[in-house]
């Protein structure tokens, strides 16, 4: 039998964090990859950077960043970055 949270974990093919290009710095890229070398799973990262004005730019992080995309995770992300995070 497979818990609800895991077939929901599944489903999620990439979490996306938004990220204003103000707060980007050395020391958050260095704890966000701390969290996500907890997680180690099959879902693709991808960064949404707000340039301002306007616009953004997406990155997908290298395959050695894929993370298991649970609540836990989710939860120490937002909590980093002060933003929801996307599941798609």
């Amino acid at each position: 039998m497979v818990s609800l949270e895991r077939v929901s974990q599944n489903s999620i093919r990439a979490i996306e964090l938004i990220l204003h290009e103000k707060i980007v710095s050395r020391e958050l890229l260095e704890e966000l990859k701390e969290i996500v070398f907890s997680y180690p799973g099959e879902s693709r990262l991808l960064f949404k950077v707000d340039l301002g004005h306007g616009k953004d730019v997406t990155i997908e992080a290298n395959d050695r960043f894929r993370v298991s995309p649970s609540n836990d995770l989710i939860k120490r992300l937002e909590f980093l970055i002060d933003h929801n995070v996307i599941c798609l």
